[in-house]
């Protein structure tokens, strides 16, 4: 599964590197934990370009009666086309959710111990993405939730589950809502090249989501 992960590149490089017609007035992010804002990648609406927004992490389908039930984060890639709560955002509202790491967590001497994976070159990545728009009673709602795939060798260490990270080339048709063909779509959603990637032990205490700083990724002493 991914359920923190870190954002913490300048906006700049964000919009260079997502193809961004405005530069995003983002804080950089060290431990972005469910039910928090994060920053989402879009097409526009007519295809002019790509556009980002901040959406609330936990997904809430348009027809859930109330937002009180459960609020995934993840949605499995294996089964998403038919799945009843996802496969409408598959299919019609893909989006790709900037990041340069996430995090997961190995058990030692039952303490759960923090790992940071990212990529070797340290570059930003994108992971696959839905979302949805909610109409509740206090107003609209837009949620996500990350597509989860298949381990790599070295995120298989510590969990059966890992993000779904785009390839570079892959991002464009991923952000085409227009395409529906799903033998083309489904591919994309591997796991991620385990020599591409590496890591790093992280500080025990971005175990609290409410911990935020470049401490969370100070190896404690």
């Amino acid at each position: 599964m991914c359920a923190r992960f870190t954002l913490y590149t300048e906006a700049r490089l964000i919009a260079e590197r997502f193809q961004l017609a405005a530069l995003p007035s983002l804080t950089p992010r060290y431990n972005i934990s469910p039910s928090q804002q994060l920053p989402v990648i879009g097409a526009k609406a007519g295809g002019h370009g790509r556009g980002l927004a901040m959406f609330r992490w936990g997904f809430i389908p348009h027809w859930a009666q109330d937002d009180k039930g459960m609020r995934p984060v993840n949605a499995r890639a294996e089964n998403i086309a038919g799945s009843a709560m996802f496969g409408d955002s598959f299919r019609d509202r893909p989006c790709i959710v900037p990041a340069d790491g996430f995090y997961e967590w190995r058990t030692e001497n039952r303490k759960k111990l923090p790992v940071h994976f990212r990529l070797k070159d340290r570059s930003l990545f994108g992971f696959a993405g839905i979302w949805d728009v909610w109409k509740g009673p206090n107003g609209t709602v837009f949620t996500c939730a990350i597509l989860t795939t298949e381990p790599n060798e070295l995120t298989a260490t510590v969990h059966n589950r890992m993000p779904v990270i785009l390839s570079r080339e892959d991002e464009g048709a991923w952000l085409d809502a227009a395409l529906k063909d799903l033998a083309k779509l489904v591919p994309m959603l591997r796991s991620y090249p385990a020599a591409d990637m590496e890591a790093v032990p992280a500080n025990p205490a971005m175990n609290k989501p409410t911990v935020e700083g470049p401490q969370c990724l100070a190896t404690p002493i």
